[in-house]
């Protein structure tokens, strides 16, 4: 079993830059991935679904973070952005699932990557009727 490097996690989330996403924020959600795996994974989980699982799983933390930053920056979350936590959610359920289970018979080919799509918004509040 190995756990992912931060240019892993990056790679998954379609090069997510470091201005976007911290690296400290990606070495702390690493971290977590390894304990939240390990608490579910079956004793017959095979060592390359673990592996893919602590990727899977971390990489949701992270843009789970980054979605949170985006929130707190623009005052709402881009319906793009909401859409790839979505996407990156169902990654996360069904890998749990499956170290829960110890599947061990499944193509474990490369995982998609969902490229973030972040559309610049200016937020002007509406000033109408203040004095």
């Amino acid at each position: 079993m190995s756990v992912p490097t931060m240019d892993d996690v990056r790679e998954y989330l379609g090069g997510l830059s470091e201005d976007r996403l911290a690296n400290n924020v990606i070495i702390i959600n690493i971290s977590a991935s390894e304990i939240d795996v390990d608490q579910a994974k079956s004793e017959s989980a095979p060592d390359a679904l673990v592996s893919k699982a602590y990727l899977v799983v971390a990489a949701y933390y992270c843009y789970r973070a980054y979605v949170a930053k985006l929130e707190r920056t623009l005052g709402q979350i881009p319906v793009a952005a909401y859409t790839n936590l979505m996407l990156y959610k169902d990654d996360f359920d069904r890998f749990l699932g499956y170290v829960a289970r110890g599947v061990g018979k499944i193509a474990i080919g490369p995982i998609k990557s969902y490229t973030p799509t972040v559309v610049p918004i200016t937020y002007e509040p509406d000033t109408e009727g203040i004095a």
